[in-house]
């Protein structure tokens, strides 16, 4: 014989809202706080083989990542343009 687990309660929008208000101050009823990254936005592009060639060149030569030396030139223009 099976033993069924039980179905889990679902609380509507209001009944959240109100067990919120009503544990705020009860510090017990928390967990330790959570930190939440923004996650970034991402850009895809082309570039010609000539151009992803110099881009390359120019990160070795710098000791960067590819990405790192584009996002930087991006961000150099942003507030060159500001």
């Amino acid at each position: 014989m099976s033993m069924r687990k039980p179905k889990p309660t679902t609380l509507s929008e209001e009944e959240i809202d109100e067990l919120v208000i009503a544990r705020a101050d009860d510090d017990s009823a928390w967990e330790a706080p959570v930190q939440v990254k923004k996650k970034e936005s991402v850009m895809v592009f082309h570039l010609e083989p000539g151009e992803f060639k110099a881009v390359a060149e120019t990160a070795k030569a710098r000791g960067v990542e590819k990405q790192a030396l584009v996002r930087q030139w991006v961000l150099e223009k942003l507030r060159e343009s500001q």
